[in-house]
């Protein structure tokens, strides 16, 4: 099975697959894969192996028994949504706007893989109200006005904002 999931993992056609088999295997083996796809953070395109990592922490029935690797994806997720290039470039460039796609995915698989997490609507809040990178801000609202649409306070919280 590993194999399958090492194959595959590459081609976008065969991620709903692979999150799918997350949801049907034993939780310990699904962390050892999404395990191997947080390792591959600093490669070339890694933050792709992020996102598929977290999409299929989603589909594990018992997280509790990968809480571990859970907090490490949530943390390089948290990290991809600062993401940088290790270069100079111009933020209305080609290099500028793949950085705030990036951000933006990573905000927006914060908010939906760990909605539950008290810890998730501040930092949303937090990131929509004051961080430097517009892309974030703008997946902060866009997740805020999805996840937390029925909350009333966070319904006041949005309406500040185009104030």
């Amino acid at each position: 099975m590993q194999e399958v999931f090492r194959e595959h993992r590459r081609y976008d056609e065969w991620h709903e697959v692979l999150r799918l088999l997350h949801g049907l295997t034993a939780a310990w083996y699904a962390g050892q894969f999404i395990s191997e796809l947080l390792s591959r953070r600093k490669e070339p395109e890694g933050h792709r192996a992020m996102f598929l990592g977290a999409q299929c922490l989603q589909e594990v029935r018992e997280v509790g028994v990968i809480r571990e690797v859970r907090a490490h994806a949530r943390q390089e997720l948290l990290l991809l949504a600062r993401f940088d290039f290790p270069f100079f470039y111009e933020e209305w460039g080609p290099e500028g706007q793949a950085a705030g796609r990036i951000r933006s995915r990573a905000v927006q698989e914060l908010a939906r893989g760990w909605k539950e997490d008290p810890a998730t609507l501040p930092w949303l809040k937090d990131r929509a109200a004051r961080d430097e990178n517009e892309a974030v801000r703008q997946a902060a609202v866009l997740e805020l006005a999805r996840g937390w649409k029925e909350d009333p306070e966070v319904q006041a919280f949005l309406a500040s904002l185009r104030t």
